[in-house]
């Protein structure tokens, strides 16, 4: 029934730097990898491994790996994960990106709003609202109100400031 759906918005991170949201539907689960020492994370739509000799995780994009001893930490970019594990992924054929983005972990519905530098506000015409430039989220401020407006999935959110409430 329609009372059941939740409505609740997602948490929602700002960073001004290169990222990508690496999401688990809560704690992050992992199961065996049949014969190999190395473990899958199951609630992840993104390739994250654990070692189980090292208990090091490793996360690739296909043309980028990354490495961290915390699932929910800080991840580095590394240019050497374990051979056996990159024997295991598909080769891509995708170039290494110029800028390596940051890793942003979460086990809760999330959205991530990136921004090239600083939030760069810009008038639209007429002058009552804002927009931010330099980055690919619709994000608005109405300056009679001074209400920010995001949309994400198809939604709007509205908040005085980027802390929420939302």
């Amino acid at each position: 029934s329609l009372e059941d759906i939740n409505n609740d918005p997602p948490k929602i991170e700002f960073t001004n730097e290169l990222s990508v949201l690496l999401l688990f539907d809560g704690k992050p689960i992992f199961k065996e990898l049949e014969d190999s020492p190395f473990e899958r994370a199951l609630n992840t739509a993104l390739a994250v491994v654990r070692d189980t000799r090292s208990k090091q995780y490793y996360f690739t994009s296909g043309s980028l790996w990354y490495e961290t001893n915390d699932v929910l930490g800080k991840w580095q970019a590394t240019t050497e994960p374990p051979a056996d594990l990159v024997a295991m992924i598909p080769k891509s054929d995708d170039p290494v990106p110029l800028a390596i983005p940051a890793i942003v972990s979460a086990t809760e519905p999330t959205e991530l709003i990136v921004t090239s530098g600083k939030p760069e506000w810009t008038s639209l015409e007429g002058g009552k609202l804002l927009y931010v430039k330099n980055t690919e989220t619709p994000w608005l401020r109405d300056l009679a109100s001074g209400n920010m407006y995001i949309q994400l999935s198809g939604r709007w959110f509205r908040s005085k400031s980027e802390e929420g409430p939302w």
